[in-house]
């Protein structure tokens, strides 16, 4: 991948640290297809992106930790989600 396009802020952390960061072309490229047919900014789609990334990342983590379950916690994970839906019927319109 060449990189045509360079993005390079200067971070200062007391002073101390400077950043250089370099986005590949193809990446630059796909953002701002991806913007132009949102027809939205290059910095909205990354920005989404992220916010979907860390929503799958948690995701991810709670199936994890579901399927470390033991049989005992599965149980009692079923009894509480029983109590839970039938709080959740309470006759609202979803709100």
């Amino acid at each position: 991948m060449t990189c045509r396009y360079r993005i390079a802020p200067v971070i200062y952390l007391n002073g101390a640290f400077e950043a250089d960061y370099h986005v590949p072309s193809e990446l630059r490229d796909e953002i701002a297809r991806i913007a132009e047919q949102r027809g939205t900014t290059m910095l909205e789609v990354v920005t989404d992106a992220v916010h979907r990334l860390g929503r799958d990342e948690w995701w991810s983590s709670v199936r994890d930790a579901l399927d470390g379950l033991n049989p005992a916690e599965v149980s009692r994970y079923q009894s509480e989600s029983h109590l839970l839906d039938a709080a959740s019927a309470d006759g609202l319109d979803g709100r």
